[in-house]
């Protein structure tokens, strides 16, 4: 039988034991039946033992359980921002839908229709009483529909200007900008499948660190190699 320490079997006292490892001890449990739960990281047990806190949850416990927590932490978080992306991409579906207005008839988001409209009847209004005026303009005779497309192209381009709230404003300007660079010489980025996922994750990191590339431009992504 081997005497413990008053802090339990030590380390000293194990390799004294087995003569540095050389003999095979055998221990007798004293609960008639052994409980397999994790001690709580404040268990008095531990109480003697290094801690550092989860980078993570900010948990304190031992330094030889951290590994493990790591773990289960690090799962957990990724289920809840899977469940985060899963939510955007729903509200990304529900934006996706168009609608015509119809005062000017452009097509835009169906969830900036109503603010659009208001803004086209204030910005038509004026417009109007102009054209009802006895000092109209006559349009010169000529080939006007191309300049004509031009000036509609670039009110439409500046319709996120005439927004007050800024979520719509800005979600306006991202795809008025990416309907305009739609036409634009494509970005293109070289993955191989083979790479380990260290490597994958550096080309990724050096193709957004590369400058002067027009990030409005369409990607396209080629993949090399086989899953």
């Amino acid at each position: 039988m081997i005497l413990t320490d008053a802090e339990g079997y030590s380390l000293r006292a194990l390799k004294s034991a087995s003569n540095n490892g050389k003999n095979v001890l055998y221990v007798v449990p004293i609960q008639e039946k052994l409980s397999t739960e994790p001690l709580p990281y404040e268990a008095p047990e531990f109480c003697k033992m290094p801690k550092a806190n989860c980078v993570s949850c900010g948990q304190k416990m031992p330094l030889q359980m951290l590994a493990l927590h790591v773990e289960e932490c690090s799962k957990a978080e990724s289920e809840q921002d899977l469940e985060d992306d899963t939510e955007e991409f729903q509200v990304t579906d529900t934006e996706d839908s168009f609608g015509t207005c119809p005062i000017c008839q452009t097509v835009i988001p169906t969830d900036l229709l109503p603010t659009h409209a208001n803004f086209c009847i204030d910005r038509n209004s004026p417009r109007d009483a102009t054209n009802n005026s006895p000092h109209q303009i006559e349009e010169l005779p000529g080939p006007s529909s191309s300049v004509d497309s031009s000036v509609q192209a670039g009110a439409n381009s500046n319709e996120w200007m005439k927004i007050l709230d800024p979520g719509m404003a800005s979600v306006l300007f991202c795809r008025t900008l990416l309907r305009e660079q739609s036409q634009s010489k494509p970005l293109r980025f070289h993955l191989d499948l083979k790479d380990s996922p260290e490597d994958q994750e550096r080309s990724i990191l050096s193709f957004y660190k590369a400058k002067g590339l027009n990030w409005a431009a369409p990607l396209k992504c080629i993949l090399e190699g086989n899953c």
